[in-house]
């Protein structure tokens, strides 16, 4: 949605710890205060943003090593392989938001279907059986407003 992207002064460019600034504070209000909130970014851009906190010891980025995940403002922030990676203009690089207030759901039941006779490439039966079993499940924002997207 476009009213959830954060567009930086200088589009195209992540070269300041301004734009992140610039996601967190987009936030509402009641999204910033929740226990649930986090930060998600391709490790391109985690660690470009981690190379933003030059002097250490602040409190715009925390790595306590161990099993605690790193944190931005106090926040948890963690790695999503299918995020852009490109750090280039349109790349929705770093979403923040109340993660709470993402649903997902799984309906009950589950459908089990048996193919007796598998056939092979050319159409002849291999001799052999196989078994299939799906359920369905999804998931979306009950909130669209407790997320921030940045959008170079």
């Amino acid at each position: 949605m476009t009213s959830s992207r954060v567009a930086p002064t200088t589009g195209g460019s992540f070269a300041a710890a301004s734009k992140v600034y610039l996601v967190y504070n987009a936030l509402t209000a009641r999204a910033r205060q929740s226990g649930a909130r986090g930060f998600i970014a391709n490790n391109t851009a985690i660690s470009k943003i981690r190379g933003f906190d030059v002097y250490g010891g602040s409190s715009f980025w925390s790595d306590m090593n161990g099993p605690t995940p790193a944190r931005l403002f106090g926040v948890p922030i963690f790695e999503s392989s299918p995020m852009d990676s490109a750090v280039t203009t349109g790349s929705n690089i770093l979403v923040a938001g109340d993660f709470s207030r993402y649903i997902v759901v799984d309906r009950l039941g589950i459908t089990l279907t048996l193919d007796p006779m598998v056939l092979g490439p050319n159409r002849r039966p291999l001799g052999q059986s196989q078994s299939v079993a799906y359920w369905r499940t999804g998931g979306d924002c009950a909130d669209v407003g407790a997320y921030r997207v940045l959008k170079l």
